[in-house]
Parts: C-alpha cells; sequence; structure tokens
C-alpha cells in the first residue's frame, strides 16, 4: 500500500495546522505530494511549495514532475534552472535560509499562493545542524509559515520531538491528545482564534509501519573484509562510507568497477543517470551523504549494501536508497566497531565542541578566541552565525550535539559490559535485535593473514639469544605487524617493550614465550630468546 491509501483525509487540514508523516521508504511519499496535495492545490486556485535538503532528491523529484506534465527534460542542465510548475514550485531548503539571513523569502511566505508547504525529508534540520548553522533560519522561516506545513521523513521522530518541544510549532493543549485510528493522533494548538471564536487548530501525527524486509544482516570490523567479498562478487554492491578520507581505503582494495560520488559531484554523468534511471552501471558504487535520502535505486542487481555510521537516521536513510520489492532479498553489513572508536570520537570531536555551545561566553570574547586560535574558529563557525556583528547560536546544532554526546557516553558503557553492544544497537534499529548471533561476523581474512605472519616471524626468530640491538630490531618488526593486527597502538617512534611482548604471547600466541637471560657482570648486555613451548601447553 501506499501514502495515498493510508492518508485520505488531507482535506480536513487547516491553515496554521502542522502535520507529521512518518513513512517508511517507498511509500510514495513524493508521489502522494504530487498526485494529492498538488490537485487539491490546484483545485482551490492556489499552489504547494515542496522544499529539500540535497540536490539530487531535488532534480529527482523535478525529473517526475516534468515527465508528468509533459515537459521535456532531456537537457538536465536546463531543468536545474527552473523552479516553478503548474501547481508546484521545487526550492531547497538552504535556497530558504539564505534568502530569510537577509530578510526577502516573503516571497515563499505568501499564503494566497501556496495552500501547502512540504518539509520534505525534514529530518535534515538536526543531522545537518552541527556543520551548518544557517539552519536556524530555517527555523524561522517554519515559524513564519502560515498554511498547511507537512514535515515528511521516514526517520521524523528525533526531529519532530525537537520542533515539538523547542515551540517553533507553537503549543500544544495538554490532555488533548486524540488517537483517531492505528496511525493517526491528534493534539490540539493553544491558539489566539481558539480562546476568541473557539476555531480549533491541531497538530497531527501521521505514523506508517515499516514492514518486514527481507534483510540479511552481517558484521564487519575492517573494510578489508568487504573488499574481498566484492573481489568475488558478480552482483552490485553500494557502499556507504563515514567520510571522504575513507573512501581512498575501500577503492584502493577493490577490484572491480567503482564510481565514486561525493556532495559537491552535481556534474558527473552517473549524478545524471541516477536521477534519471534510478540506478548505476558499475559494480560498485561509494558516496558519503549526498545519497543518504531521496533517490531510490530499483535494480534487481543491487543486492549489496554496505553502512558504516553511528547515525541511527543517516542508517535508515542509507538503507531505504535500494528499493526492496517482492520477495527480493538484500545482504546488509554493518560496522561491529570499539569503546574505543566511540571514546575517540567523544575526546576529538564532540567535548570541545560541548565547551563552546554550553559555556556561556560572551560574543565578544568567542570572537575573541576564534581570531586567536584556528580550531576555535573551526568549531565556531559550525554552530554561530553573525547577526548585526554578534555571535547567535544555532539552537538545532546545539540539540543535536548534547544527543550525539548522549549517545557516545551510552554506547561506551554498554561496550565496557559487551564488545557487540554497537551491533546489537543497530540490529535494534532495524527491529531485528533477536536476529543477532556471532556466527553473522565475517571472516577477518586480514587478521588471520597478520596472524599468520606474526606466527612465521616468531617461529623465525626463536632459538638465538639477542641483544640490544637485535632486541630492538625484534620489536620494531614485531610491533608493526601487532599494529597491523590491532594488538598495539603506534605513537610517535615508540615500540612496544618486554612487558607488552610478554603479555601479548601469553593471551594471543600461547605458544611461544619470551625467555630472558640477565647479566650476571655490570657491563654485560640482558639478553632475550624466543622459545616454542612444546605442544603449546610447557616446557
Amino acid at each position: 500500500m501506499y501514502l495515498e491509501n493510508y492518508i485520505q483525509n488531507f482535506e480536513a487540514w487547516q491553515c496554521g495546522e502542522s502535520i507529521f508523516i512518518e513513512a517508511p521508504t517507498g511509500m510514495g511519499k513524493t508521489s502522494f505530494v504530487l498526485n494529492q496535495l498538488v490537485a487539491d492545490a490546484i483545485r482551490n486556485g492556489r499552489e504547494v511549495l515542496f522544499m529539500s535538503n540535497r540536490f539530487l532528491l531535488k532534480e529527482q523529484v523535478k525529473f517526475m514532475v516534468a515527465r508528468k506534465q509533459g515537459i521535456p527534460a532531456e537537457d538536465s542542465k536546463w531543468l536545474e534552472g527552473i523552479e516553478e510548475f503548474e501547481g508546484i514550485t521545487i526550492v531547497s531548503y538552504q535556497k530558504i535560509q539564505a534568502l530569510m539571513e537577509v530578510d526577502r523569502a516573503g516571497k515563499y511566505l505568501d499564503q494566497s499562493r501556496y495552500k501547502y508547504t512540504v518539509f520534505d525529508e525534514v529530518h535534515y534540520i538536526l543531522e545537518d545542524s552541527m556543520f551548518n548553522p544557517h539552519i536556524m533560519y530555517l527555523l524561522e522561516y517554519i515559524q513564519k509559515v502560515r498554511n498547511v506545513k507537512i514535515f515528511i521523513s521516514a526517520t521524523l521522530q528525533e526531529t519532530k520531538e525537537y520542533l515539538l518541544s523547542s515551540g517553533v510549532l507553537g503549543k500544544i493543549i495538554p490532555g488533548t491528545e486524540r488517537v483517531i485510528n492505528e496511525i493517526l493522533v491528534k493534539e490540539q494548538l493553544d491558539t489566539y482564534t481558539f480562546r476568541c471564536i473557539g476555531n480549533e487548530k491541531y497538530i497531527w501525527h501521521y505514523s506508517i509501519p515499516r514492514r518486514a524486509d527481507k534483510i540479511k544482516v552481517k558484521y564487519f570490523t575492517d573494510f578489508s573484509q568487504i573488499a574481498e567479498l566484492i573481489n568475488q562478487s558478480d552482483e552490485k554492491w553500494l557502499v556507504f562510507v563515514s567520510n571522504k578520507a575513507s573512501v581512498g581505503m575501500w577503492k584502493g582494495e577493490i577490484q572491480k568497477s567503482v564510481d565514486v560520488i561525493y556532495a559537491d559531484d552535481k556534474d558527473q554523468e552517473i549524478v545524471e543517470q541516477i536521477v534519471r534511471y534510478e540506478r548505476f552501471e558499475k559494480q560498485v558504487l561509494i558516496t558519503t551523504k549526498l545519497l543518504d535520502n531521496g533517490v531510490n535505486f530499483k535494480d534487481q542487481r543491487l543486492r549489496n549494501v554496505v553502512i558504516d555510521t553511528i547515525s541511527r537516521v543517516e542508517f535508515m536513510q542509507m538503507l531505504g536508497r535500494k528499493r526492496i520489492s517482492g520477495d527480493e532479498s538484500i545482504n546488509l553489513y554493518i560496522p561491529k566497531k570499539s569503546r574505543k572508536y566511540f571514546a575517540g570520537y567523544f575526546n576529538l570531536s564532540v567535548r570541545k565542541c560541548l565547551n563552546y555551545v554550553n559555556d556561556s561566553k560572551t560574543s565578544e570574547v568567542l570572537m575573541k578566541e576564534c581570531l586567536a586560535d584556528p580550531t576555535v574558529y573551526e568549531i565556531v563557525r559550525r554552530y554561530y552565525v553573525v547577526q548585526e556583528g554578534e555571535l547567535t547560536l544555532n539552537p538545532a546544532g546545539a540539540y543535536k550535539l548534547s544527543s550525539l554526546a548522549g549517545f557516545l557516553s551510552d554506547m561506551q558503557q554498554k561496550m565496557e559490559e559487551d564488545e557487540w553492544a554497537y551491533v546489537k544497537e543497530q540490529l535494534k534499529w532495524l527491529d531485528m535485535r533477536e536476529a543477532f548471533s556471532e556466527e553473522n561476523a565475517l571472516p577477518d581474512f586480514k587478521g588471520e593473514k597478520i596472524n599468520a605472519e606474526i606466527q612465521s616471524f616468531l617461529e623465525e626468530s626463536s632459538g638465538c639469544w639477542m641483544g640490544k640491538t637485535k632486541q630492538l630490531e625484534f620489536r620494531k618488526e614485531l610491533g608493526k605487524l601487532m599494529v597491523k593486527v590491532g594488538l598495539y597502538e603506534k605513537r610517535g617512534n615508540r615500540v612496544p617493550g618486554k612487558n607488552v611482548i610478554e603479555k601479548m604471547l601469553l593471551t594471543k600466541y600461547p605458544r611461544y614465550r619470551l625467555a630472558v637471560k640477565k647479566s650476571s657482570r655490570k657491563d654485560d648486555e640482558t639478553l632475550w630468546r624466543v622459545e616454542v613451548k612444546n605442544n603449546g601447553l610447557g616446557d
């Protein structure tokens, strides 16, 4: 069933009301807007204003509208410059923000022209808020909209909670919640017209349940595990990486045909291919957040999706890019991650940001610190905008940062007791928590290879006493192998010492031990020797 089958009472929506529609990907959210809302607006002599957050999504919607209205869409460059169609205007959130900043968004606040304002993929408000402080202007815009406001996303809950708790949409009268049916709940707004003449206004909450797609989930600890599978596969793969920096590692080990696209790659041929045909030609497509929502892939050969993110919203949006139809099933690969990863993320990326977001420093002090320290400037520019010479905090960014800090702290605590805690968290997002099994972890091909190298190195090094010079050579070479397999963290020029090596042998390679012969005379060296235990049980 599609969204238009669930929502058949939209004509009851009134100006000034807010409509939240949370529906899984593939439910025809855009088709509902184009087929139902646009037609209704035209019948009433008005239009729909449609906003989206990603370039590809905006262009894909334009292409759908052009095709529906019989407009030639072969020249995508021409279409890119058009925003007004019959009954609908299509713009980006970024454009609205820029116009609000200079107080020139009046055209898009015209209630006499627009019956509906659609905020598509509205999770953008929080998901992008930690690096785009201008989102605060979008919040101001939302407050000024007086027609029917419709907020749509497959991952709506966190953003909805923020919009309601921050007062952006007005105040709800306590105790007015009404359950209309299994998918619709209404709450009454405290408005001036209600207090004066009893005209009731509502916030409508539609929640469409997710269908149970056929998904086989596997867990990986290193990108080389995925690369090994891709190199043995004849199917297509969609790989979402956490950042640009990791793309090189992924691409370098893949021996199949690969395309890579980023958020600023708007002119590539593959981008037009995705918008028009909802598919990619090469066997592997690696991307970042550019494709995390809106764009669909309807390709039976695309059977494998890799997702590396710690954001639930990004995770669900990325998964939704592959449209699963009928009896089709897909393989989903998710990262295991370590407690050290979450601790490092908090200490390196979040802790200092919290200090500058939550601290009560004046604008003047912050500006002085920005001028004195480039690191502070990079933080402040992500969370503050300059208004009339003063730094103003983006409240959505502060909210999201606090939420992220809480999540990172929670994961660290859980992983102290359970190394699989993050895998289980991701499975919970999929409503598949009970499906967890350590047997679904991918073989560690790289780790097994390096372990074999370590054992071979220990075997070759055994039997001979080593003086100080040979000990250093031994420590350096063993240290390189230990770093590769995650048994030692390299810091500067440091190499593992005797205690570290003895502990490593005892826990990981019990067949070997490090014998030490201390010098009996002052000027003699202390000697080391790697020894092989009989049957791994003792001498």
